[in-house]
């Protein structure tokens, strides 16, 4: 959900999107959300941009990965609200004085939440890919 950006960084970020949906440099070993399941994939750079999305946060959290295909599926590509990562990063952001809530409940103006690793995995969510060489897709922002 981005949003309070100017026109020409929402069409930056659009178009850093749709590179996302169609690279497949990770695979096999990583998997694309747009070709597990399109239905559940986002119209941002990850499934966290969704909790939080702001192009012009103060505060940008980096995350390792999503998730795995299983965890995808069974949530329709969104978090779990009472998921332990969440939950700890609500307690993370509460303990510098930040209050976050539960994912999809509220956008804070001032956050962006994405991950380094935005393909999915095999496994369960807490296994680390597979195959270590994987493909960052990053955006500098002017």
């Amino acid at each position: 959900m981005h949003n309070q950006g100017n026109s020409s960084q929402d069409t930056q970020y659009d178009l850093l999107v749709q590179q996302r949906k169609k690279c497949r440099l990770c695979e096999p070993d990583l998997k694309n959300p747009m070709t597990v399941n399109p239905l559940y994939d986002c119209n941002e750079i990850g499934a966290w941009s969704q909790w939080y999305g702001n192009l012009n946060a103060e505060i940008v959290l980096i995350g390792q990965d999503w998730g795995s295909i299983k965890y995808y599926n069974e949530n329709h590509g969104k978090d779990n609200p009472n998921d332990r990562t969440m939950l700890n990063l609500i307690k993370l952001f509460s303990s510098i004085g930040i209050k976050i809530d539960k994912p999809y409940s509220h956008q804070n103006r001032h956050l962006f939440f994405t991950n380094t690793v935005l393909c999915l995995k095999e496994g369960n969510n807490m296994s680390g890919p597979k195959n270590q060489n994987f493909a960052v897709i990053a955006a500098i922002g002017s």
